[in-house]
C-alpha cells in the first residue's frame, strides 16, 4: 500500500462513520437478544429484570433515534462532499 492509499484508507468520512454504525448498530442488536432472551429463559428477581428491560428499552430508544439522526448527518455529509466536488469539476 503507498502513501496516497494509506492516508486515503484513514478518511473519516460519512461512508466510514456510516459502516461503524452499521457495525455497532449489529452489535446494540445482539445484546439486545441476548439480554433479552435471558429474561424470558432466566427467574430472576423483579429488580434485576427491571433494570435489564430499562437497558432494553434505552438500547432500542437509541437505536430508533439517536443513531437514526447520525445516520440522516452521514447522508447529508455525503451528498454534500458530492455536491462540493460536482460544483468543483
Amino acid at each position: 500500500m503507498n502513501i496516497a492509499q494509506n492516508k486515503q484508507h484513514d478518511v473519516k468520512d460519512g461512508n466510514w462513520f456510516l459502516s461503524e454504525l452499521n457495525r455497532e448498530t449489529l452489535s446494540i442488536k445482539e445484546k439486545v437478544d441476548q439480554t433479552e432472551k435471558i429474561l424470558s429463559e432466566t427467574n430472576l428477581n423483579e429488580e434485576i429484570a427491571g433494570k435489564l428491560r430499562a437497558a432494553i428499552g434505552k438500547a432500542n430508544l437509541l437505536m430508533s433515534k439517536k443513531l437514526t439522526q447520525f445516520k440522516e448527518l452521514c447522508y447529508k455529509n455525503i451528498v454534500s462532499f458530492i455536491h462540493s466536488f460536482i460544483i468543483i469539476h
